[in-house]
């Protein structure tokens, strides 16, 4: 089974742990999606190959919203807590993402402790 895994490019303490935990859970789904505090996260999942063609068909149809994209795949969510009884080690932290000036300081606070 060929796996990829997404990442939004303004998220910058994602736990390999986490993504590991998320692929493990790819068999017999097309994505497996996490939802953290009621919103979910198709920019930090992991999708089976085959969605390709779904995504190119959304493309070549303009239809950019990722609802649209994610109604015709077989998705499993996971919850917080789920991760959380599966002792994912600051889970939370994969989740924070950079969108202002003021989440870039938290990002450097967040940093220098770690």
């Amino acid at each position: 089974m060929i796996k990829n895994i997404i990442v939004a490019c303004d998220m910058p303490f994602v736990a390999a742990e986490t993504m590991e935990w998320l692929l493990s859970h790819l068999e017999g789904y097309s994505a497996v999606i996490p939802e953290v505090n009621g919103q979910i996260h198709p920019l930090l999942a992991v999708y089976h190959k085959r969605v390709r063609e779904i995504v190119e068909k959304c493309l070549e149809a303009n239809d950019l919203k990722l609802q649209i994209f994610l109604n015709q795949l077989k998705v499993k969510k996971v919850t917080e807590e789920d991760m959380t009884r599966h002792r994912l080690v600051n889970f939370e932290q994969s989740f924070f993402n950079m969108n202002d000036p003021s989440d870039w300081r938290k990002a450097i606070q967040i940093s220098s402790k770690n």
